[in-house]
């Protein structure tokens, strides 16, 4: 299972020169989510997307068949508050790695896989 997060951190990246996004690259966190963690997270989707669907627009781009977060924790059945529970940690455990890594004060969640 992978968990993927990508935070706009670099318009307030202390240390930002020409290209920003490349001095504070995406990097794997192990351990992030325990084996229970991402099960609940699956079951969440899969229940959210057993309601109402999954989405195939939402990305001109780049096609990708999704939901949105938010509609996980709406729509993920007896599933969606540890699902909530498990990405709030994963963001905040990438929210501390960008800062600790780039000096990265108020990192935004742009998107998360």
């Amino acid at each position: 299972f992978v968990l993927y997060t990508s935070f706009r951190a670099w318009p307030v990246c202390p240390r930002r020169l020409d290209d920003e996004r490349t001095l504070c690259p995406p990097r794997i966190l192990p351990g992030l989510l325990t084996a229970d963690e991402a099960t609940v997270i699956v079951n969440a989707t899969e229940t959210a997307a057993a309601a109402i669907g999954y989405t195939t627009s939402r990305h001109k781009n780049y096609p990708t068949t999704d939901l949105p977060t938010a509609t996980v924790f709406v729509h993920g059945g007896k599933f969606k508050d540890d699902a909530r529970g498990a990405v709030d940690k994963a963001r905040q455990a990438v929210a501390r790695s960008l800062a600790d890594r780039c000096g990265a004060v108020r990192a935004h969640l742009f998107d998360g896989f």
